[in-house]
């Protein structure tokens, strides 16, 4: 290898880690962070989901240095990061499930609204359990992106 193919390589490598670095950061921030966790609690309305997946979206964009949307997709698809749109909703409604199924009696004055809430999640999606949604969701987000 020539002097310049190696730091050429050595380069490559330096930004190939920084890239899975970020990526491993936003990943870490979307799935473990204090939003997933107040998303769990409290509703999150469709404009507040529209801003966070355009916010995830820019930083994608910022990150491969690109401005298509495509691209960022296909990223998104590759390193397993859904929209925060359907992230939040999967875990409102794993949270709500457990909240159903406690056998705490405070919970249990609030059943009614977080079954409905629930149902109106399930509705979206045209499914009947958390594992039919999960499995909607990723298909529907990969045929967004072939789509494009």
């Amino acid at each position: 290898m020539k002097i310049k193919d190696k730091i050429l390589f050595k380069n490559i490598l330096k930004i190939k880690d920084k890239i899975l670095s970020c990526i491993f950061k936003i990943r870490y921030y979307l799935q473990d962070s204090i939003l997933h966790n107040t998303a769990k609690a409290f509703p999150v309305s469709k404009r507040d989901k529209n801003s966070l997946d355009f916010t995830l979206t820019r930083s994608f964009m910022k990150l491969f240095h690109t401005s298509s949307v495509d691209i960022v997709t296909e990223c998104q698809i590759n390193f397993n990061v859904l929209p925060i749109r359907y992230q939040i909703d999967m875990k409102t409604t794993r949270f709500l499930l457990k909240f159903v199924n406690s056998s705490n009696s405070i919970c249990s004055l609030f059943f009614s609204n977080a079954y409905s809430i629930v149902n109106s999640i399930f509705s979206v999606y045209g499914v009947s359990s958390v594992s039919d949604m999960c499995s909607t969701i990723n298909e529907q987000f990969e045929q967004l992106a072939h789509r494009s």
